[in-house]
């Protein structure tokens, strides 16, 4: 048990020299978010109007969603548990709370994976070729229908995957090439509505079967646009949800409401670059900081850029309003959000990495195999690629990559601090904060359902604070 008593236990604040330079490590206070905040106050009024104010525009109120807000409710905050972090050598100690990790909500969370993931492509995924931007949106008259049925999202993924390659391999003229796709469905616009569309990186050309890049010549997105218009209407057809007849109305229209863009080239060698792009393509559907709470009225105002419908740069809501609003695009349970497609597959990186290692190890036998397929010409990266699943990198590891700031590094003496035990037990938990005057009571909201004191629920990571990131001023 903690010894309360020991001077050398301080606040979770965290501070150490680097370069002649004091730099702070804060944890974050949950209970200080604006979203924590809107949440914790409204919480019992959202779950009683859905069915009758929200669900219309919204969808139903689907499990996943009651689940992320109580996880929510609970991350980063010490009166929930935490770990005990402690230098060997000074003995300074400080706490550190554990998180949710849920998807979709938690600004904490999602930065945290949204940092590794990017790193992952970055050093595993992207070959050093060049690559480009991809935004693929739907319009209007269609998405209620992929609101409706969210299983319409997979096949928008895949068909705007197979719109892609179609559209290189015809200006390319090589129907055996395939590119290299790294895909993420976004399901927001700017305030927050249901506004499913694509954004991809893919290389800005193909590669053969012997791993050849062949560079993209200019071509018209006009083409790429008509291919993916295409393959839509004939999902909707196929599933009964239009008519030929109205998807032959809708052709005829001027503007199909069927937007492309697609940005310069990134040079394969410009990593930091690539890594900014996937950060910003894997980013959260809304931002804490652009929303301001006011509690006397029950609004939130949310900014955004400039509505040319409105004429403004900020939307009022109910609280309850923008509750339903940001948890519509809390994805499933285990549903995919990166998907990875042709060059950049899980099998296709699974057969480069078994062929790279059958030959380094036929190699080392001294019997080189002639069988093994021609690694000349291929980028380091294409032949290097090791296909795994996106890491569990070290709470350490992502703070300091995101701010420089090293917090297992004590202040005090500059040694390694270490973890040394996890506090879950509500007596101790009580009896630590107390000691510490950090202890501000449970707040639970009334209606919210006890937490489960099983074993398998309780994630045991210390949380991962919002990082600012990300040209606001892009959004669809």
């Amino acid at each position: 048990m903690l010894a309360t008593n020991t001077p050398a236990f301080r606040c979770p604040t965290l501070i150490h020299a680097s370069r002649n330079a004091f730099v702070q490590y804060q944890p974050r206070r949950p209970r200080a978010s604006p979203l924590w905040r809107c949440l914790h106050e409204n919480f019992a009024a959202f779950l009683t109007e859905y069915e009758q104010r929200h669900r219309p525009r919204c969808g139903e109120l689907r499990p996943i969603i009651r689940e992320v807000l109580e996880k929510f409710l609970d991350c980063g905050d010490l009166h929930q548990g935490f770990a005990r972090v402690r230098c060997p050598t000074c003995r300074l100690e400080y706490l550190l709370a554990f998180s949710c990790k849920t998807r979709g909500f938690c600004p904490s969370c999602q930065q945290r994976r949204t940092v590794q993931t990017a790193q992952v492509l970055v050093e595993d995924v992207f070959a050093t070729v060049p690559h480009c931007h991809y935004v693929l949106s739907l319009p209007v008259a269609v998405r209620s229908f992929f609101q409706r049925d969210r299983s319409l999202l997979t096949d928008l993924c895949r068909l705007a995957n197979e719109s892609l390659r179609e559209w290189m391999q015809t200006a390319l003229d090589r129907t055996n090439g395939a590119p290299g796709v790294v895909l993420t469905l976004h399901t927001f616009g700017d305030y927050l509505n249901f506004h499913p569309h694509i954004h991809a990186i893919a290389t800005d050309g193909l590669f053969d079967r012997t791993g050849m890049f062949t560079p993209l010549p200019d071509a018209k997105l006009r083409a790429l646009r008509d291919v993916f218009r295409a393959k839509i209407f004939w999902l909707l057809v196929q599933r009964r949800l239009l008519s030929p007849a109205l998807v032959h109305k809708f052709m005829q229209w001027k503007h199909s409401g069927f937007n492309l863009y697609r940005s310069d080239p990134v040079k394969g060698t410009h990593r930091a670059e690539l890594e900014d792009l996937a950060q910003y393509i894997l980013r959260h559907s809304f931002s804490v900081q652009k929303m301001t709470y006011i509690a006397h009225s029950n609004r939130v105002i949310y900014h955004s850029r400039l509505n040319p419908a409105t004429r403004r740069n900020f939307e009022v809501f109910t609280a309850t309003d923008f509750l339903a609003a940001i948890t519509q695009h809390i994805p499933e349970k285990g549903a995919q959000t990166v998907k990875y497609y042709g060059y950049y597959s899980n099998k296709a990186r699974g057969q480069r990495a078994k062929s790279l290692s059958d030959a380094d190890e036929a190699v080392r036998r001294g019997s080189p195999d002639p069988a093994a397929p021609p690694t000349a010409g291929l980028p380091d990266h294409s032949v290097a690629t090791s296909p795994r699943r996106i890491p569990s990198r070290a709470w350490r590891e992502l703070i300091k990559r995101a701010w420089g700031v090293d917090p297992l590094l004590c202040p005090k003496c500059g040694g390694q601090m270490r973890l040394i035990s996890l506090i879950e037990d509500d007596a101790i938990i009580e009896k630590i904060l107390r000691h510490l005057d950090l202890w501000e009571g449970l707040a639970r909201p009334t209606d919210r359902a006890p937490p489960l004191r099983l074993e398998s629920e309780y994630v045991r990571e210390p949380f991962y604070d919002d990082i600012p990131y990300g040209p606001d001023a892009y959004a669809e």
